[in-house]
């Protein structure tokens, strides 16, 4: 869980059963559950602190 910097590149992921999956959404809706469930804030605090460097 949390984020690893590689670079300039900030990658986010959460410890799922399905990863790594290769698809594109859960169960053919077209939408990844494990996108729509990242942290906003911690989203947010990241793209400032990549902004303010």
């Amino acid at each position: 869980n949390g984020f690893q910097i590689m670079g300039k590149h900030r990658v986010f992921s959460e410890s799922r059963s399905c990863q790594p999956c290769g698809q594109d959404g859960c169960n053919g809706t077209k939408v990844s559950d494990c996108l729509m469930s990242l942290d906003v804030d911690i989203i947010k605090k990241n793209i400032e602190e990549m902004l303010g460097e």
